[in-house]
């Protein structure tokens, strides 16, 4: 699988795991998302400081896949309150 974003100031190519800017390789860790999420986790508890990303910063995303969800169940269109968006 593969994915190419094209940008004003750069191209992006996602392909069997690698990734390349502007056709330069760029090197990625082997940690899982799981994993980095749960050190960010106790690394901001440590630090006495807000999680980044944070869950108020997850709550447009989450609203309209939860619209996208209820909307599939009910066959119609759902609004998503403007509040939860921004």
């Amino acid at each position: 699988q593969s994915a190419l974003f094209i940008g004003t100031e750069a191209t992006l190519l996602i392909e069997n795991g690698e990734l390349q800017i502007n056709g330069d390789e760029i090197a990625l860790d082997d940690v899982d998302a799981f994993t980095r999420q749960m050190t960010e986790f106790a690394e901001a508890i440590r630090a006495h400081r807000a999680l980044v990303p944070s869950g108020r910063d997850a709550l447009p995303t989450m609203a309209v896949l939860d619209a996208a969800r209820r909307s599939a169940e009910v066959g119609n269109s759902v609004e998503i309150p403007r509040d939860l968006i921004r």
